[in-house]
C-alpha cells in the first residue's frame, strides 16, 4: 500500500558562494563550488570548504568578464588563482572542484 503523504526532495540550489560539499559517503567523490571575488591580477587564495584526501579536479567555468583564470598553485585544501585581465564591477569567477573526500 502506498503512503498517502507525498514525497519529499531536499537539496541546495545556490546562486552565489555555494560550497557546501556533497559526497556519498567515506572515499566518495565530492563536488565543491564556489565563487572568488577578483579585484587584482596577482594570485588569490582560496580555501575550500571541506578538505579533499588529495588535489582534486579543478575547473574555471567559462566567463566573459574574467579572463584567463589558472590556477598557479593546488592542494587538497585549497588553491591559488591568477586572471590576466577582469572587468571591474563583473569580477565574479566561479570554481569547481571535484575529488575524493578524507
Amino acid at each position: 500500500m502506498r503512503s498517502p503523504l507525498p514525497a519529499v526532495l531536499t537539496g541546495c540550489i545556490c546562486l552565489w558562494g555555494c560550497d557546501r560539499p556533497r559526497a556519498a559517503g567515506p572515499d566518495a567523490t565530492s563536488v565543491q563550488e564556489g565563487v572568488v571575488e577578483v579585484n587584482r591580477l596577482e594570485p588569490i587564495e582560496v580555501f575550500d570548504p571541506a578538505p579533499f584526501g588529495s588535489t582534486p579536479n579543478l575547473t574555471f567555468p567559462t566567463h566573459p568578464w574574467v579572463h584567463d583564470p589558472r590556477a598557479v598553485e593546488q592542494r587538497p585544501d585549497g588553491f591559488k588563482v591568477q586572471v590576466t585581465s577582469f572587468a571591474r564591477g563583473q569580477s565574479r569567477l566561479h570554481w569547481k572542484a571535484v575529488g575524493v573526500t578524507r
